[in-house]
């Protein structure tokens, strides 16, 4: 006799889908009541990578450990993020200086307690690295910089023009093209955090051998996280959650994944 296998089935896969089938429901149901916090995600290695990199990793640990919140990325242009911010398009941005351009939105913003502390170096090819001059900036000198980001060399102004002033910059449009540039030749040094140089190190050890960094840099900065004042969360509760999370070993643990464990600040 043949058996219709779909009826026996049936009941058994309606209790299954009661149940949460294999937890991906019951992992949803965690956070159905959580108030959504947008968090806007513009190019800036290794933290935002083509909508991945450590902040989309981090705002999933930050989901796990609570059910209040629920994080979620929206990809965003870089020189948009201010206007989005302040028309309450995106809450927060996770690993950002205030001195980025934040400065005429001070009464919209709250910023955490920093999470890292990073350095912006001016990098040159290990064998042009002997050379005395090579690390001393000219409007002669060659130099890949980012689009829209702001260094100390420059007054924090992205404005390309003045930049240009200072040096002769080639832009790039995210920082491992300025990698590239520097790697092939087609510029004297690149401008990078000391950051993304460790996950590159992480990833391609041979980077070492290759690279040279030069002995003073554009500037040293803490990465807390901005937050809209009328945003689901608060500075304080980002600060509790971080918090958490470096007691429990698992920020240390996290940032390990990228070679930057060392980098973590006290809070």
């Amino acid at each position: 006799m043949k058996i219709n296998t779909r009826i026996l089935l049936a009941p058994v896969m309606v209790l299954f889908m009661m149940c949460g089938g294999f937890g991906a429901e019951s992992a949803h149901a965690d956070h159905e009541n959580a108030e959504l916090v947008r968090v806007g995600g513009y190019p800036f290695e290794p933290f935002v990578e083509d909508g991945q990199g450590i902040t989309a990793d981090f705002l999933e640990l930050l989901n796990r450990s609570q059910d209040q919140l629920r994080f979620e990325m929206v990809s965003i242009p870089s020189q948009r993020r201010y206007e989005l911010m302040r028309r309450e398009v995106i809450d927060a941005v996770f690993f950002e200086m205030p001195v980025w351009g934040w400065q005429n939105y001070q009464s919209d913003i709250d910023v955490s307690s920093p999470i890292l502390r990073g350095t912006e170096i001016f990098v040159a090819r290990r064998e042009e690295s002997g050379k005395e001059a090579v690390f001393n900036l000219n409007p002669k000198r060659k130099v890949a910089v980012t689009l829209g980001y702001h260094y100390a060399f420059a007054d924090f102004r992205a404005d390309q023009n003045h930049i240009r002033s200072v040096v002769d910059a080639v832009f790039a449009e995210k920082i491992s093209q300025t990698l590239r540039y520097l790697r092939s030749g087609a510029v004297d040094l690149a401008v990078m955090s000391d950051i993304f140089l460790l996950s590159q190190y992480q990833r391609a050890p041979h980077l070492k051998s290759e690279l040279a960094i030069g002995p003073i840099a554009d500037h040293d900065y803490s990465l807390p996280v901005i937050v809209h004042k009328n945003a689901p969360v608060t500075a304080q509760q980002i600060d509790d959650l971080v918090g958490q999370l470096k007691r429990s070993g698992e920020l240390e643990a996290f940032f390990a994944r990228f070679g930057i464990e060392s980098l973590i600040l006290d809070q």
